[in-house]
């Protein structure tokens, strides 16, 4: 089992503490609620995103 050290991480982008289900070991997490960012979207090296930057993120990625 995960300690809950790991349930709360800080976002690669703007650094604000969130809760990441994934690493938590949580059933799901937040994220999948979204829609999944566009492979050219992604950054190889970047960690999880907090809810307000991976809403943002995906509204960018989004046809229009």
């Amino acid at each position: 089992m995960l300690s809950r050290s790991v349930e709360r991480q800080n976002c690669a982008r703007c650094g604000a503490q969130f809760h990441c289900g994934q690493q938590a070991g949580d059933a799901a997490c937040w994220c999948t609620l979204l829609p999944p960012l566009p492979v050219t979207r992604l950054e190889p090296d970047l960690a999880c995103l907090c809810p307000a930057c991976l809403r943002e993120e995906t509204e960018r990625a989004a046809p229009k």
